[in-house]
């Protein structure tokens, strides 16, 4: 049986807050595993009863060091997630058994669920992530930390909102800018500040010359001159 408590925030803060809100919610209730899940994601059954099975399997999962269970995600049919970098869109991992991921593997938010004391140990959902990439600031924190993610067998269909262009605003992707040019700052190797100048660069040419749709052109273009300062700032997260 599930009890049903919603807590409404007119001011929609963000994924970070409310995560923290149900963080809250979930241990004053007693219980040591949090879910999440997006509004636009399709949850199973199996999925359901895998997660219930192995939560129940307290013992084998904590000897295990298995902090954060992974389910598969899909849109319109194509798996994206896991995958293989830390970038909103990346090849996804085919994992063929259920058991511990990779290290090298990514994964969204929606359809995980996470142990609550690893969640705190490493301060919670951070508010500098209030949205996009919070997924992957929490993997890699997680990760530092010792915490191992299992892959489930349960696959979700999920509407992955960066894959529709057609439908965002200039606002969410001057989201989606900052979030990508602050996780490469705490996290991202030169390398990785390297591909992001050249990734927003070929972008910008493609929307310019009319190539491929863009909420916002001057967005795109701004947005090559933001990738170069994050490619000369210094790394401010270990």
């Amino acid at each position: 049986n599930f009890v049903d408590r919603r807590v409404d925030d007119p001011t929609n803060p963000g994924l970070a807050r409310a995560y923290t809100t149900a963080l809250d919610l979930v241990e004053e209730g007693g219980c040591s595993w949090l879910m999440l899940l997006d509004q636009d994601t399709r949850v199973t059954d199996a999925y359901l009863a895998e997660v219930l099975d192995l939560v129940g399997r307290e013992e084998e999962l904590a000897a295990a060091g298995v902090d954060i269970l992974v389910p598969v995600l899909q849109h319109q049919g194509r798996q994206v997630s896991p995958h293989a970098r830390p970038r909103l869109r990346s090849p996804a991992i085919h994992v063929t058994t259920h058991g511990p991921l990779p290290s090298s593997a990514w994964y969204y938010n929606s359809g995980l669920v996470l142990r609550t004391e690893a969640v705190r140990r490493v301060g919670g959902f951070p508010g500098s992530y209030p949205m996009d990439y919070l997924d992957h600031a929490m993997a890699r924190r997680m990760r530092s930390r010792g915490s191992v993610a299992w892959q489930l067998g349960a696959v979700l269909e999920h509407d992955l909102s960066v894959l529709q262009t057609g439908s965002m605003t200039p606002f969410r992707l001057q989201s989606i800018f900052a979030a990508e040019e602050r996780f490469t700052v705490d996290y991202g190797t030169m390398a990785d500040r390297l591909w992001l100048v050249g990734r927003r660069l070929v972008l910008a040419l493609l929307s310019v010359t009319g190539r491929r749709h863009s909420p916002s052109r001057s967005t795109e273009v701004r947005g090559v001159l933001s990738a170069v300062r994050v490619a000369t700032t210094r790394r401010q997260v270990l």
